[in-house]
């Protein structure tokens, strides 16, 4: 695990569309700043990103070897990245998503929070898809490109998150997009798997860290998927919005975990320590003042060819904003969520395996089972697959695959069974594979192997 401090950096920036009105908590006007060619647009704001950086990292005062150097995790406001349609096309949140992953090569010892890209993908008879995400990218070249990205997904589509009339020709209204549907809530559901994937906890530069963007943690969205059993606990959770307050209920840290916010709309930006105080124990939010804040340079930035001069007020409606900087703050330990988990690997023939985890929570009671499997001829990624489960695919030889497991109502002694249905090559299963308890207490599983 990481024992490195962390120093957390703001960018203090206005990213709400040009003089909004607001109605019943919706933004029913307003004018999405931007340039009309979307990459110069996504140019124009990377420029004065790196000009933030760079203004941050003159305002340090740090001194420390760089082994010891205190981890800079610099974060912008929700909305940053959307252009003067409201949302870029998928292919220009992907340009975004590389130069941000060129900038951020450069300055090793940093994580960067990417504040938010909105993109629409358009489909024949449906209000487009929107997709309003966090691009999380661990700095210096080692780490450059995917192996250091992680992606977080807005799940709730708020108000404020499009204007409702026209006010400016060509621009997005919210009754034209939908969000993607929201991932299944429960225990675990979560925990990332794949960098791309969206979901909100996830793992970094040897930390465990959590997102949730304005609405989705106003909502308290990982609040309905707890962490399971035997996982690291969130250790730092950040929250990039533009027009949301710190939702002190909605914190998931273990105790003396770190809350990082940082406001586009108003609500500013502060850090904050979960601890546990009192008696009983009462969860409560402690804020770390700020050590500096430093206006970011706001002269013209310049794209095109041949070059041409953009004012910063032509993309942000109060300007180039300021980088505020807290003081370096211990890293939070490391701790495991408490419950307990059961793991029966069923060696089912030559080349396949299926591991199954129970995670049962602090109080004895069964939170989730799950599958892990491993077959010579497909390749699952090392997924953790929630049941039920049903799979249908070929393999690499296209051979056909068909795995599906189901939790059931047990017999005898037992809650609950696990039946599964096998076809995958060399071996086919039709049956419960294994009975056990829904209380940790009441017995160990049984298995037919």
């Amino acid at each position: 695990m990481s024992n490195k401090p962390l120093r957390f950096i703001a960018y203090d920036i206005n990213t709400a569309p040009k003089d909004p009105v607001f109605r019943n908590n919706a933004m029913p006007t307003g004018i999405y700043l931007g340039l009309s060619d979307p990459r110069e647009d996504i140019e124009a704001r990377c420029q004065l990103l790196e000009r933030a950086i760079n203004t941050a990292a003159a305002a340090l005062t740090d001194s420390s070897p760089p082994g010891d150097a205190p981890l800079n995790v610099f974060m912008i406001p929700e909305f940053f990245f959307r252009g003067a349609t409201g949302a870029y096309q998928m292919k220009e949140a992907d340009y975004a998503i590389t130069r941000l992953q060129e900038i951020a090569a450069r300055w090793e010892g940093w994580v960067f929070v990417f504040g938010s890209i909105l993109a629409v993908a358009s489909r024949v008879g449906y209000a487009d898809e929107a997709y309003n995400f966090v691009l999380v990218q661990e700095g210096g070249a080692a780490a450059s490109g995917d192996d250091g990205a992680r992606v977080v997904m807005k799940e709730l589509l708020s108000g404020i998150d499009f204007i409702s009339e026209n006010a400016n020709p060509g621009g997005i209204l919210i009754g034209d997009v939908e969000y993607m549907d929201a991932a299944s809530s429960g225990p675990g559901r979560e925990h990332q798997q794949l960098n791309y994937d969206g979901t909100g906890i996830f793992q970094l530069s040897d930390m465990t860290w959590a997102i949730e963007v304005c609405l989705d943690h106003g909502d308290g969205r990982l609040q309905r998927s707890p962490q399971l059993p035997g996982e690291d606990q969130v250790q730092l959770q950040l929250i990039p919005s533009c027009g949301m307050e710190v939702n002190e209920d909605a914190v998931i840290t273990a105790d003396n975990g770190l809350v990082f916010h940082c406001d586009g709309g108003g609500f500013g930006n502060g850090v904050y320590q979960m601890s546990n105080a009192g008696s009983p124990p009462h969860r409560q939010l402690t804020a770390v003042s700020a050590e500096s804040s430093t206006g970011v340079e706001g002269s013209a930035v310049e794209v095109g060819s041949p070059p041409r001069a953009v004012p910063i007020d032509n993309l942000y409606a109060d300007g180039a904003g300021a980088v505020v900087v807290y003081p370096a703050q211990p890293c939070p330990s490391q701790a495991k969520v408490d419950g307990t988990v059961t793991t029966l690997q069923w060696p089912a023939a030559a080349g396949t395996e299926f591991t199954f985890r129970f995670s049962y929570a602090s109080d004895k009671q069964l939170s989730a089972v799950l599958v892990n499997m491993e077959m010579d001829t497909l390749d699952f990624h090392g997924h953790d697959y929630f049941l039920p489960l049903y799979l249908n695919t070929r393999d690499r030889a296209k051979n056909t695959v068909k795995i599906n497991i189901e939790c059931i109502t047990g017999t005898g002694p037992y809650d609950k069974a696990l039946w599964c249905r096998i076809d995958v090559p060399g071996f086919k299963f039709d049956g419960i594979a294994v009975a056990y308890f829904t209380d940790s207490d009441s017995g160990e599983p049984f298995t037919i192997w």
